[in-house]
């Protein structure tokens, strides 16, 4: 493949995991109303919102990761080793930023924190989906190829 198509077939994930981390997110928003009914609107509005930062928070950390990724297996080539080293820095203040995030939600109670997992889960989840759905398409090409 070459690195534009790495690049698209890349981003084509990510927007999947996306998509998929938002469905489940409204599911998870709409189940979650019927637990909190008898809490109020507020205990509800804080789960809502720690259910959001924690899907966001796990989608841009995939987003992060698949793009690492990405360099990593495209853009290794004639890149200079110097470049290499200094792109880790990097990649270990963005990991940091999404902790920090982490830590001040959680810290000033921001967001209901089972709602924060969550989220997080369900990025995870979407994830996995994904994974088996493309397990799943190259297993059926494989077996239109045999046959």
């Amino acid at each position: 493949m070459t690195e534009k198509i790495e690049r698209e077939v890349a981003g084509a994930v990510v927007a999947r995991v996306a998509k998929k981390t938002a469905l489940l997110a409204l599911v998870s928003a709409v189940v979650s109303l019927f637990f909190f009914m008898p809490e109020g609107a507020e205990a509800w509005r804080s789960f809502l919102a720690g259910i959001l930062a924690g899907a966001g928070l796990g989608v841009l950390n995939f987003r992060w990761l698949a793009l690492i990724v990405e360099k990593v297996y495209t853009k290794q080539v004639g890149v200079s080793p110097a470049r290499r080293i200094m792109s880790w820095p990097l990649n270990i203040l963005k990991l940091s930023a999404i902790f920090i995030i982490l830590y001040v939600l959680i810290r000033h109670r921001s967001v209901h924190l089972t709602g924060l997992v969550t989220g997080l889960s369900i990025s995870f989840i979407s994830i996995l989906w994904e994974g088996l759905t493309a397990l799943s398409r190259d297993r059926r090409g494989i077996k239109k190829e045999e046959a």
